[in-house]
Formats: C-alpha cells, structure tokens, sequence
C-alpha cells in the first residue's frame, strides 16, 4: 500500500512538472503580469497583490514538502505587475481583493518571452 501511494505521488509531481515545464523554462527573468479586468477588459491599475507559490506537489499523508511561500506587491498605473524570481514555482495563486483567485500556470496567456496577461473576475 506504502509502495502504491508513493507512486501514484511520483506520478504526479512528473505530471506537474511537464504540464508546467514551458512557464517555468520560458522565464530566466522576473515575470511580468499583466493584470486585466475579465468584464471591464482594463488593467487593474495600483491594486494590491497576493500570490501564493508552491513546488506542486500534493501529498496524500503529511508531511508534505511543499515549499509554499505567500508574496505581496502591488500593480503599477498601467496594472503590470513583476513577480519576483524566488516566488516563482510550479503552482502559483493570484489574489485581488473583490476577484476571485486564479492560478498562473492554468488562466495566464504568454504575451512573449517574460510576459503574461491574466484576467480576473470580479466577486
């Protein structure tokens, strides 16, 4: 059973790391985000940001090595946000207060090389 369990685990953290293997290699530098509001269709401009970071991995017994960090900043006049090199992992949560959360890796669109544009719906 202990066997099983471990690699139905392994199986999954090689899923995470090859569905997330393009965001993490694709971005050598800080990554910009572009942050949109989903029905305005404008950037959400000088809002404040949480983000939540973890190495993906999903444990089914603790303890769980997740590596989970939490950031804050905040969107610039034009809504662009930079995302520190350290707070970058496999999975990572986006919060604006009044919108719903979303995660990186699954709602972000690649613009070019180092940046995103992310849409959030308001709550």
């Amino acid at each position: 059973m202990v066997k099983n369990n471990f690699l139905v685990i392994i199986g999954f953290v090689a899923l995470l790391a090859i569905v997330n293997i393009s965001f993490a290699q694709a971005h050598p530098h800080k990554l910009q985000l572009l942050v949109i509001d989903k029905a305005t269709k404008k950037p959400l401009a000088n809002q404040s940001v949480s983000i939540y970071s973890d190495n993906g991995i999903r444990c089914i017994q603790a303890p769980c090595p997740t590596n989970g960090k939490n950031w804050k900043g905040k969107t610039d006049k034009h809504g662009n946000l930079t995302i520190p090199n350290n707070i970058r992992q496999a999975s990572m949560t986006i919060e604006i207060a009044g919108y719903g959360a979303e995660e990186l890796n699954r709602s972000a669109r690649k613009v070019n090389k180092n940046s995103w544009v992310i849409m959030l719906e308001r709550q």
